[in-house]
């Protein structure tokens, strides 16, 4: 069995760091160092993200297409050198926000190989979709 978290930091967050490293990369020109440094992750994470060894789903990306519009927002503040913490704090945020979404229910219910509740979650709580499917 798998829990919704281990769906968010297996599939979902890592396509998020993935846009965001691109982004950085190609439209702000930073290098792989910096964008390690910057998001508190290895510059050997930021290849693979560049690389699409790591958070290249496509399903991902495609069921969540707002993940665009979280990484636009992420990088920008990255580029404003907001603190780590600020930056984790936004990413729980996005993971909170997801976890609430009807898209997050059938995903999740998809990669449980059927539809299936959703477990309740004191950090999501109340949520519309919690044992709907």
């Amino acid at each position: 069995m798998k829990l919704p978290c281990e769906v968010v930091t297996g599939k979902i967050l890592p396509a998020l760091r993935a846009l965001v490293v691109r982004r950085l990369s190609e439209h702000y020109a930073m290098r792989q160092v910096d964008i390690a440094g910057a998001m508190g992750i290895t510059q050997a994470s930021v290849s693979q993200y560049l690389n699409a060894i790591r958070g290249s789903d496509l399903k991902v990306i495609a069921a969540f297409p707002e993940l665009q519009d979280h990484a636009v927002e992420i990088s920008a503040l990255v580029t404003k050198g907001v603190e780590l913490d600020e930056l984790q704090e936004r990413f729980c945020e996005v993971c909170t926000a997801i976890r609430q979404t009807e898209a997050f229910a059938a995903y999740f219910g998809e990669a449980m190989g059927g539809h299936i509740p959703i477990p309740r979650c004191p950090i999501t709580e109340p949520s519309p979709w919690f044992y709907t499917i």
